[in-house]
């Protein structure tokens, strides 16, 4: 691929003569915070979240050039951009219907939401006190009432508890609140990808928020998204209790890989 590719252009398989030693993984190019992010056309899964980290991870072929390619985990915000791209032909039929979006790992403290708690390598942090260091170099937001966010670089940033709301909410409050807005990593009044997912066209019931109360102690959990039913039906559930413990976890879900940087050219 070269940098003139347009947005949403897929890499398809070429065909080859023998069978090849590694699957061929086409490709999607996707807008992204003013640049472009290389996804996996198709989402890893249906696993829970660390066997479909396992499965991104391992190696495959370039569509076009045949070179080996890897993919690595997505930030949530990243992992938004992937999934917001044509979202209603694409991940939602495919993804969010039948099962969920595992978009990333998050830390629920007792003073609010931490979204990507990743140190430079990549690796999860679950101190409290190293985060709360971070956000002296975060962008400081007022949400309401007093209350804040912090946006951070590398997709991180932290949510208090009184800037979002749980339970049923429509599109507007739920974009335009903290937690969105810290998953999105955006410092702009209104979280735009998820506001595009939750839009009426998709979900007529509005958003539910499910499992982001204060805990007495810190845990990590991925945030899941998918389409809610029976009593949430024509619902963006939005929740924070998938673990790999817990029983969301026991239904699997879906994640999008980033084609990991420098294995293949653009």
């Amino acid at each position: 691929m070269n940098e003139e590719s347009g947005f949403g252009e897929i890499v398809d398989e070429i065909k080859h003569s023998k069978q090849p030693e590694h699957p061929v993984r086409a490709l999607l190019i996707v807008p992204h915070k003013g640049g472009r992010l290389i996804v996996a056309r198709d989402a890893f899964g249906s696993n829970n979240y660390l066997n479909n980290i396992r499965i991104m991870r391992r190696p495959y072929f370039h569509p076009n050039s045949w070179e080996r390619i890897s993919f690595e985990p997505l930030t949530t915000d990243e992992s938004l951009s992937a999934a917001v791209y044509e979202f209603s032909s694409r991940a939602k039929p495919h993804v969010f219907d039948p099962s969920c979006l595992q978009a990333g790992y998050v830390l629920r403290t007792g003073e609010g939401v931490w979204a990507n708690p990743l140190d430079a390598q990549g690796m999860l942090v679950e101190d409290e006190n190293v985060l709360k260091k971070r956000l002296k170099n975060c962008r400081k937001i007022g949400v309401r009432n007093g209350n804040h966010i912090y946006i951070g670089n590398g997709g991180f940033g932290f949510a208090e508890y009184g800037t979002f709301d749980l339970g049923k909410q429509s599109e507007e409050d739920f974009a335009n609140g903290g937690l969105a807005r810290v998953l999105e990593n955006t410092s702009e009044p209104v979280a735009t990808n998820l506001r595009a997912i939750a839009d009426k066209s998709n979900y007529e019931n509005g958003v539910r928020v499910m499992s982001f109360e204060p805990v007495k102690s810190s845990i990590l959990r991925v945030v899941s998204l998918c389409s809610g039913g029976g009593d949430f039906y024509c619902q963006l559930c939005v929740s924070g209790d998938y673990g790999e413990n817990s029983r969301a976890a026991e239904c699997g879900g879906y994640a999008f890989g980033g084609l990991k940087t420098g294995e293949a050219t653009r």
